[in-house]
């Protein structure tokens, strides 16, 4: 999903960058890119996708009325506490960090200008609707490949059933 590949770039951003960077205009430069890339925003969308996914969960359905509402309390109680610790002003510090050791100031500072930009605010407000239909290709190229998948699974699953009989 979107969000993943949003994780993963932040990641490979980490690993790539200059693992020095902790000066303040530097450090100055990379919260201007988390701005100019609306980071707020896009970190507000991915905890209320996590919330949507947890309460979409679904539970079991032998479930007693009363063992239900005590699930539904702890999702409640989970849904809390992401809101809580998940949020941008606590992890806006990390994001800075991150984007401090990752870009050099001058690459920050040309970023930032790029994403304040006619074509980089383009961009930004189109990825996400490229993001989704990247996914609906990939996934519709994945049924395809499905049943191959599926036989290859039977067929792993009847090996290791003939070995669990020896």
């Amino acid at each position: 999903m979107l969000y993943k590949k949003i994780t993963f770039t932040f990641l490979l951003l980490l690993l790539l960058g200059n693992l020095y960077a902790d000066d303040i205009s530097h450090k100055q430069a990379a919260a201007e890119l988390l701005e100019a890339t609306q980071a707020k925003k896009t970190v507000s969308a991915y905890i209320r996708q996590l919330e949507q996914n947890l309460t979409a969960m679904p539970l079991r359905p032998d479930l007693t009325q009363q063992q239900l509402a005590i699930a539904k309390a702890y999702q409640t109680n989970i849904i809390a506490l992401m809101k809580k610790s998940l949020n941008w002003e606590i992890m806006k510090p990390d994001f800075i960090t991150l984007y401090a050791k990752a870009y050099n100031e001058q690459d920050l500072s040309e970023l930032s200008r790029f994403y304040q930009s006619r074509l980089g605010k383009s961009m930004l407000e189109k990825t996400p609707l490229i993001m989704q239909y990247s996914m609906q290709i990939s996934q519709m190229h994945m049924q395809k490949i499905m049943p191959e998948i599926q036989k290859s699974t039977q067929e792993m699953m009847a090996q290791i059933q003939s070995l669990e009989k020896k």
